[in-house]
């Protein structure tokens, strides 16, 4: 098949990629630019792994065409460092425990790291629904569960998993866990 020349911006800087007409982003950014952190599992867009930024919003990348993505700006996990050091979900992850078995958790802080300019006006008191942040990170976790063992419900150590993700997400934002009373 004959390649195209396109032009990628990815993680804030441009690239010229020579690449066939129907290869995957996630493709492109794992074969050609190196950025081995989104990963290929389900490769039918159920689990999430492959999950970057596409001008700001989460996108799975193992179902988009490169080519598609000329002209946006594309921020894989590579690109969420802050001056140079891991973001602070990042490091919160690791320190928390909330990374599991870290196959996935690249996906994850891209999806969290959508939600954040959300959480900062989600946090602010006229917000009845500040919890609803927290709760985004727990459907993050629990697609990951579910997609993990399907046939089972979650068990003590995955809610235990689930609940660290949790805890973490409320630190970093600064808001209160969810309680039976909230709205």
């Amino acid at each position: 098949m004959k390649k195209e020349l396109i032009e990628l911006r990815v993680n804030g800087r441009s690239h010229e990629l020579a690449i066939e007409p129907t290869k995957l982003l996630l493709d492109a950014l794992r074969q050609d630019l190196q950025l081995t952190g989104s990963k290929r599992a389900c490769d039918d867009s159920s689990c999430g792994a492959c999950t970057v930024l596409v001008d700001g919003i989460p996108m799975l990348s193992c179902t988009m065409l490169a080519a598609s993505c000329e002209g946006q700006e594309i921020t894989t996990i590579e690109g969420v460092s802050e001056h140079g050091s891991l973001a602070a979900i990042q490091k919160a992850y690791g320190d928390w425990g909330g990374a599991q078995c870290g196959f996935c958790t690249p996906g994850f802080i891209m999806t969290v790291s959508f939600f954040s300019p959300i959480i900062r006006i989600l946090r602010k008191p006229r917000f009845a629904a500040r919890s609803a942040a927290i709760f985004a990170a727990a459907l993050v976790t629990a697609r990951c569960i579910r997609q993990s063992k399907p046939q089972l419900k979650p068990n003590r150590r995955e809610w235990q998993s689930l609940s660290k993700v949790l805890t973490t997400f409320q630190s970093i934002m600064n808001l209160p866990l969810p309680t039976t009373n909230d709205q």
